[in-house]
Protein backbone atom coordinates (compact mmCIF):
# COMPACT_ATOMS: atom_id res chain seq x y z
CA UNK A 1 0.00 0.00 0.00
CA UNK A 2 2.81 2.54 1.25
CA UNK A 3 4.60 1.44 -1.98
CA UNK A 4 2.06 2.80 -4.49
CA UNK A 5 0.53 5.76 -2.19
CA UNK A 6 4.32 6.93 -1.26
CA UNK A 7 6.99 5.28 -3.30
CA UNK A 8 10.37 5.93 -1.82
CA UNK A 9 13.46 6.98 -4.00
CA UNK A 10 14.83 3.18 -4.02
CA UNK A 11 15.22 0.00 -2.60
CA UNK A 12 17.68 -1.12 -0.26
CA UNK A 13 17.20 -4.92 0.82
CA UNK A 14 20.13 -6.91 3.04
CA UNK A 15 20.26 -10.35 4.26
CA UNK A 16 22.93 -12.85 6.09
CA UNK A 17 24.30 -15.75 4.01
CA UNK A 18 26.90 -18.18 4.23
CA UNK A 19 29.32 -16.00 2.19
CA UNK A 20 29.68 -11.94 1.43
CA UNK A 21 27.40 -11.95 -2.00
CA UNK A 22 26.26 -9.20 -4.85
CA UNK A 23 25.00 -9.61 -8.29
CA UNK A 24 24.74 -6.39 -10.60
CA UNK A 25 21.73 -7.81 -12.28
CA UNK A 26 19.75 -10.88 -11.19
CA UNK A 27 20.35 -11.49 -7.55
CA UNK A 28 18.17 -14.34 -6.44
CA UNK A 29 16.11 -16.67 -7.69
CA UNK A 30 12.34 -16.33 -8.86
CA UNK A 31 10.11 -19.46 -6.37
CA UNK A 32 7.01 -21.08 -7.05
CA UNK A 33 5.56 -23.26 -5.20
CA UNK A 34 3.51 -27.06 -6.51
CA UNK A 35 1.54 -29.76 -5.16
CA UNK A 36 0.68 -33.33 -6.87
CA UNK A 37 -1.62 -35.75 -5.87
CA UNK A 38 -2.00 -39.12 -7.00
CA UNK A 39 -4.84 -40.88 -6.94
CA UNK A 40 -5.10 -45.08 -6.54
CA UNK A 41 -7.00 -47.42 -5.23
CA UNK A 42 -5.82 -48.67 -1.72
CA UNK A 43 -6.07 -52.62 -1.37
CA UNK A 44 -4.35 -55.10 1.34
CA UNK A 45 -0.73 -55.57 1.45
CA UNK A 46 -1.18 -59.01 1.08
CA UNK A 47 -2.54 -58.49 -1.80
CA UNK A 48 -1.52 -55.48 -4.04
CA UNK A 49 -2.84 -56.71 -7.29
CA UNK A 50 -6.35 -55.88 -6.46
CA UNK A 51 -5.50 -52.06 -5.85
CA UNK A 52 -3.59 -49.57 -7.72
CA UNK A 53 -0.56 -48.59 -6.15
CA UNK A 54 -0.05 -44.85 -5.22
CA UNK A 55 2.73 -44.75 -3.69
CA UNK A 56 4.82 -46.82 -7.06
CA UNK A 57 3.25 -44.02 -8.84
CA UNK A 58 3.95 -41.40 -6.92
CA UNK A 59 7.90 -42.01 -6.91
CA UNK A 60 8.35 -42.98 -10.47
CA UNK A 61 6.72 -39.07 -10.92
CA UNK A 62 9.51 -38.28 -8.42
CA UNK A 63 12.23 -39.84 -10.08
CA UNK A 64 10.60 -38.71 -13.75
CA UNK A 65 10.94 -35.26 -12.84
CA UNK A 66 14.20 -35.13 -11.87
CA UNK A 67 15.50 -35.33 -15.83
CA UNK A 68 13.24 -32.26 -17.03
CA UNK A 69 16.11 -30.20 -16.06
CA UNK A 70 19.17 -32.29 -17.06
CA UNK A 71 17.40 -33.67 -20.80
CA UNK A 72 14.79 -30.95 -21.46
CA UNK A 73 16.25 -27.71 -20.34
CA UNK A 74 19.41 -26.03 -22.02
CA UNK A 75 22.58 -26.37 -19.42
CA UNK A 76 22.87 -23.03 -20.20
CA UNK A 77 19.76 -21.90 -17.94
CA UNK A 78 19.63 -21.42 -14.50
CA UNK A 79 16.48 -23.84 -12.42
CA UNK A 80 16.30 -25.89 -9.96
CA UNK A 81 13.04 -28.32 -9.47
CA UNK A 82 13.14 -30.08 -5.84
CA UNK A 83 10.67 -31.81 -3.96
CA UNK A 84 10.70 -31.11 -0.56
CA UNK A 85 7.73 -33.59 1.00
CA UNK A 86 5.89 -36.64 0.18
CA UNK A 87 3.02 -38.42 2.02
CA UNK A 88 1.17 -41.38 1.68
CA UNK A 89 -0.63 -44.13 4.05
CA UNK A 90 -0.91 -44.37 7.55
CA UNK A 91 -0.10 -48.34 7.89
CA UNK A 92 2.83 -50.40 6.87
CA UNK A 93 0.49 -53.56 6.38
CA UNK A 94 -2.11 -50.71 3.71
CA UNK A 95 -1.79 -49.35 -0.23
CA UNK A 96 -3.73 -46.10 0.54
CA UNK A 97 -6.09 -44.68 -1.40
CA UNK A 98 -3.95 -41.62 -2.49
CA UNK A 99 -0.38 -39.98 -2.05
CA UNK A 100 0.64 -36.66 -2.64
CA UNK A 101 4.21 -34.53 -2.68
CA UNK A 102 5.20 -31.25 -2.83
CA UNK A 103 8.17 -29.09 -4.33
CA UNK A 104 9.32 -25.57 -5.56
CA UNK A 105 10.61 -24.56 -8.91
CA UNK A 106 13.42 -21.83 -8.86
CA UNK A 107 14.50 -20.02 -11.68
CA UNK A 108 15.90 -16.57 -13.18
CA UNK A 109 13.65 -16.27 -16.57
CA UNK A 110 10.15 -16.87 -16.93
CA UNK A 111 10.05 -18.48 -20.06
CA UNK A 112 12.10 -21.43 -18.50
CA UNK A 113 9.93 -21.56 -15.54
CA UNK A 114 7.12 -22.13 -18.49
CA UNK A 115 9.09 -24.70 -19.65
CA UNK A 116 9.18 -26.72 -16.69
CA UNK A 117 5.70 -26.21 -15.63
CA UNK A 118 4.99 -27.92 -19.20
CA UNK A 119 7.22 -30.90 -18.62
CA UNK A 120 5.70 -31.22 -15.28
CA UNK A 121 2.32 -31.30 -16.07
CA UNK A 122 2.96 -33.98 -18.81
CA UNK A 123 5.19 -36.09 -16.64
CA UNK A 124 1.79 -35.95 -13.89
CA UNK A 125 -0.18 -36.77 -16.28
CA UNK A 126 1.26 -39.66 -17.93
CA UNK A 127 3.61 -41.68 -15.73
CA UNK A 128 1.03 -41.92 -12.92
CA UNK A 129 -1.47 -43.62 -15.86
CA UNK A 130 1.11 -46.13 -16.47
CA UNK A 131 0.48 -47.69 -13.00
CA UNK A 132 -3.44 -47.83 -13.22
CA UNK A 133 -3.56 -44.28 -11.08
CA UNK A 134 -4.36 -40.62 -11.95
CA UNK A 135 -2.26 -37.52 -11.84
CA UNK A 136 -2.84 -33.53 -10.64
CA UNK A 137 -0.37 -30.88 -10.26
CA UNK A 138 -1.55 -27.59 -8.71
CA UNK A 139 0.77 -24.56 -9.12
CA UNK A 140 0.68 -21.81 -6.22
CA UNK A 141 1.73 -18.09 -6.91
CA UNK A 142 5.26 -17.74 -7.11
CA UNK A 143 7.97 -15.21 -6.33
CA UNK A 144 9.70 -12.81 -8.99
CA UNK A 145 13.60 -12.93 -9.26
CA UNK A 146 14.90 -9.97 -7.62
CA UNK A 147 16.70 -8.46 -10.18
CA UNK A 148 18.84 -5.27 -9.18
CA UNK A 149 18.93 -2.02 -10.91
CA UNK A 150 23.02 -2.06 -12.09
CA UNK A 151 23.42 1.70 -11.06
CA UNK A 152 21.47 1.37 -7.49
CA UNK A 153 23.84 -2.28 -6.89
CA UNK A 154 26.99 -0.11 -8.31
CA UNK A 155 26.19 2.35 -5.63
CA UNK A 156 25.73 -0.57 -2.86
CA UNK A 157 28.81 -2.26 -3.41
CA UNK A 158 30.42 0.90 -3.13
CA UNK A 159 29.11 1.21 0.20
CA UNK A 160 29.92 -2.36 1.62
CA UNK A 161 33.29 -1.59 0.23
CA UNK A 162 33.94 1.19 2.23
CA UNK A 163 32.80 -1.11 5.10
CA UNK A 164 34.35 -4.40 5.16
CA UNK A 165 36.93 -3.82 1.87
CA UNK A 166 36.76 -4.89 -2.24
CA UNK A 167 38.38 -8.69 -0.93
CA UNK A 168 35.45 -9.66 1.20
CA UNK A 169 32.96 -9.39 -1.96
CA UNK A 170 31.99 -11.68 -4.20
CA UNK A 171 29.75 -11.18 -7.37
CA UNK A 172 27.51 -13.91 -7.77
CA UNK A 173 23.21 -14.90 -7.86
CA UNK A 174 22.00 -16.59 -5.19
CA UNK A 175 19.38 -19.75 -6.13
CA UNK A 176 16.92 -18.80 -2.74
CA UNK A 177 14.26 -16.47 -3.36
CA UNK A 178 13.21 -13.15 -1.54
CA UNK A 179 10.10 -11.45 -1.88
CA UNK A 180 11.89 -8.15 -1.80
CA UNK A 181 11.13 -8.67 -5.23
CA UNK A 182 7.80 -7.19 -4.97
CA UNK A 183 8.74 -3.93 -3.69
CA UNK A 184 12.25 -3.66 -6.29
CA UNK A 185 9.66 -4.53 -9.01
CA UNK A 186 7.81 -1.18 -7.95
CA UNK A 187 10.51 0.88 -7.31
CA UNK A 188 14.36 0.09 -8.42
CA UNK A 189 16.96 -0.40 -5.78
CA UNK A 190 19.14 -3.24 -5.06
CA UNK A 191 19.78 -6.17 -2.46
CA UNK A 192 22.76 -8.59 -1.18
CA UNK A 193 23.67 -10.67 0.96
CA UNK A 194 26.35 -10.29 4.13
CA UNK A 195 28.27 -13.27 4.85
CA UNK A 196 28.11 -14.06 8.31
CA UNK A 197 30.93 -17.52 9.05
CA UNK A 198 34.02 -16.49 10.91
CA UNK A 199 37.46 -16.59 9.02
CA UNK A 200 38.31 -20.18 7.76
CA UNK A 201 34.55 -21.75 8.63
CA UNK A 202 32.59 -22.93 6.75
CA UNK A 203 29.21 -21.16 6.76
CA UNK A 204 25.37 -22.18 7.50
CA UNK A 205 23.18 -21.02 5.31
CA UNK A 206 19.46 -19.74 6.30
CA UNK A 207 16.67 -21.96 6.90
CA UNK A 208 19.17 -24.98 8.79
CA UNK A 209 18.51 -26.36 11.39
CA UNK A 210 22.36 -25.87 12.74
CA UNK A 211 21.90 -21.78 10.99
CA UNK A 212 23.38 -19.60 14.02
CA UNK A 213 23.61 -15.62 13.71
CA UNK A 214 26.75 -14.32 13.92
CA UNK A 215 26.55 -11.24 16.24
CA UNK A 216 29.45 -9.38 14.95
CA UNK A 217 27.74 -8.66 11.71
CA UNK A 218 26.13 -6.11 13.86
CA UNK A 219 29.41 -3.93 14.02
CA UNK A 220 30.27 -4.82 10.29
CA UNK A 221 27.22 -4.88 8.34
CA UNK A 222 26.02 -1.71 6.81
CA UNK A 223 23.45 -0.75 8.88
CA UNK A 224 19.99 1.03 7.78
CA UNK A 225 21.79 4.20 8.19
CA UNK A 226 24.25 3.49 6.56
CA UNK A 227 22.58 2.63 4.05
CA UNK A 228 19.42 5.58 4.30
CA UNK A 229 22.30 8.67 4.52
CA UNK A 230 24.17 7.68 1.23
CA UNK A 231 23.22 9.05 -1.95
CA UNK A 232 21.62 6.52 -2.96
CA UNK A 233 20.50 6.87 -6.59
CA UNK A 234 16.78 8.40 -7.11
CA UNK A 235 14.52 5.74 -9.04
CA UNK A 236 12.70 8.99 -10.37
Amino acid sequence: FLMIRRPPRSTQGVSSAASDVYKRQAMTAGCGKFVIEVQGKGSHGAYPELGKDPITAICQTHCAIHTILSRSISGYEKGICTIGKINAGNAENVIPDSATMGGTIRIEKTEVEKEIKKHLEQIVEFVPKAFGCQGKITFMDSTPAVVNSKEHAGYLIEVAKSIVGEKYLVEESARASDDFSFMSNTVPGAYMFIGQCATGKQGVVNHNPHYDYNDCLLYTSPSPRDLSTSRMPSSA
